[in-house]
């Protein structure tokens, strides 16, 4: 079992040392886990563009040439990912933010369904209830099986012992995750996101080639799962309301 830790922090701080405490958990209950960290702030990766090549044209027509396929080979060989930043200004950092907007085209084109994720914050202050959502929002968008996410305010007067027992319950929450092989049933969000993409990929196909080529063999969603009745008729129903939105506007 190959776990990844992704850290978005400038310095091996508090996120670092929470992460390690994840690490020693998860080995509690195996020791041949192989525990690896990826320190963005090690990492050659050069600021997004903008050009929206790699969502339109496809991942391979980003012009930057840099560590990002190296970064996305570990994480396609990890079974699972735990992605950790410290809070700034009620998100993620600057490193992680930017390893996000390089995998843009994930939001398009997920590509991590079968995997597991977790998401880890540390904040000195405020910021930890929107960031864990932020992170949550694009790991599912993603396709990964989303584990849980874990907040802990590094601060004095905050009792310690609750902390270790959050991380404690994480971890096992994390490792049971890969004990389960159920892909779960999609969000409505997530099934709404993957129609009203599928849909512009067909309707735009000569704006958006490598979304047609992603979606133009796919059925109800991206792979085969179970989608609750009534779920299926709701966000067809949404779809249309959004396809005669779009109509007027344009």
């Amino acid at each position: 079992m190959k776990v990844l830790a992704i850290i978005g922090s400038p310095r091996k701080g508090n996120t670092t040392k929470v992460v390690q405490q994840i690490e020693r958990e998860l080995k509690n209950q195996r020791e041949d886990i192989c525990f690896e960290y990826l320190f963005l702030k090690d990492t050659n990766l050069k600021l997004c563009k903008g050009c929206f090549a790699c969502i339109a044209k496809g991942e391979h027509f980003c012009p930057i040439k840099d560590d990002l396929l190296i970064v996305t080979e570990k994480m396609f060989n990890a079974d699972g990912i735990i992605f950790a930043s410290p809070v700034y200004v009620f998100n993620v950092s600057t490193l992680m933010k930017n390893l996000i907007d390089r995998l843009a085209y994930m939001s398009h084109r997920p590509q991590f369904f079968g995997k597991s994720a977790m998401a880890v914050v540390t904040s000195g202050g405020g910021g930890i209830p929107e960031t864990l959502k932020y992170l949550e929002s694009v790991l599912h968008g993603w396709g990964f099986r989303f584990a849980g996410k874990l907040g802990i305010m590094m601060h004095p007067v905050v009792d310690h012992s609750q902390k270790i027992s959050n991380i404690k319950k994480i971890a096992y929450k994390f490792y049971d995750s890969f004990k389960d092989n159920k892909q779960i049933s999609p969000r409505l969000s997530e099934l709404l996101q993957f129609r009203i993409i599928k849909l512009n990929s067909v309707k735009f196909k000569e704006h958006f080639p490598a979304d047609y080529e992603f979606y133009k063999d796919t059925k109800d969603y991206y792979i085969q799962t179970r989608i609750k009745f009534f779920k299926n008729i709701y966000t067809k129903i949404l779809e249309k309301i959004i396809v005669r939105s779009m109509e007027k506007s344009s």
